[in-house]
């Protein structure tokens, strides 16, 4: 039962295009399957280098934001056991030996649990050190109200009543000279907007509704004209441009 196979994994998300190939083969002894996994693409969006050892593998991974590689091996169980008793590691708790770049910050593992975490864990072991933090002070945030207004959202069969915030908010470090600042539409309908349901399972195919959003915006109308264009494009994505909700008896 000799498998040795590349699979073309494009479109998963992080890592475009990756491309595994993949050995397996079956141990004779046990009936288990064992085997290694070569993975590897051009465009990861993340930066590490690390060590983990499983229950049933043994995985080394390498990404510099872009070049990424990873080699799986899993070996036979009877293998895989000793190995893990060497390495003194309890039960089927899986260990990590690494270091991440990612958000701003430097992230660590020293052989910690990856699956577990408590607040008995030292940081020394499982942490993470964020210099913008340590230099400049960690963010305050503040957000203050520009304007509020009852506001009607026109849509082709009616309009639908609502209100609209404009906020502005701001993220200050103490030591830092630079704010960061942005405005933003909080938008509640009191009448929520009518739209098709994804009918992706038995219980939303049927009629659902936009009840609200938030959305980078400095004014009411531009409020008004965010939460109409995001129901359009529910309403012409799931059931065509001419959908229309169902006409209700007036109670």
């Amino acid at each position: 039962m000799k498998k040795f196979r590349i699979y073309d994994q494009r479109n998963k998300g992080e890592l475009l295009p990756h491309f595994d190939l993949v050995y397996r083969d079956l141990d004779d002894a046990s009936g288990n399957v064992y085997g290694l996994r070569l993975s590897f693409c051009s465009l990861a969006r993340l930066t590490l280098a690390k060590l983990d050892v499983d229950d049933d593998h043994v995985r080394a991974t390498l990404a510099l934001y872009g070049p990424y590689v990873a080699l799986s091996v899993e070996p036979p169980v009877r293998v895989m056991r000793k190995l893990r008793a060497l390495l003194r590691i309890p039960g089927y708790e899986p260990r990590t030996l690494g270091v991440h770049f990612h958000d701003l910050a430097v992230w660590w593992d020293v052989w910690a649990n990856s699956h577990h975490w408590t607040s008995d864990t030292p940081r020394w072991r499982d942490g993470s050190w964020h210099p913008l933090n340590t230099f400049f002070g960690r963010e305050n945030y503040e957000s203050t109200l520009v304007e509020k207004a009852d506001v009607i959202v026109p849509m082709p069969e009616k309009g639908y009543a609502g209100t609209v915030e404009i906020r502005r908010d701001t993220w200050k470090r103490p030591r830092s000279p630079f704010t960061r600042v942005v405005h933003r539409a909080h938008v509640e309908m009191k009448e929520p907007i009518p739209v098709p349901g994804k009918g992706e399972n038995s219980w939303d195919c049927g009629e659902d509704a936009i009840h609200g959003i938030t959305t980078p915006a400095k004014s009411i109308v531009e409020g008004i004209v965010a939460i109409m264009n995001s129901a359009k494009r529910d309403r012409e994505k799931r059931a065509g441009k001419n959908w229309k909700p169902e006409e209700r008896a007036a109670s």
